[in-house]
């Protein structure tokens, strides 16, 4: 069940980097121009 569990979470980090890969990209980028 636990495996599972991580599974999951882990797909949907991936769906959400491909989603809000510029996002996620732009935040990182302001902060380390911060």
């Amino acid at each position: 069940m636990e495996k599972s569990h991580k599974q999951t979470v882990g797909n949907s980090e991936l769906k959400l980097n491909e989603d809000g890969m510029l996002g996620f990209f732009d935040i990182r980028n302001s902060q380390h121009q911060l």
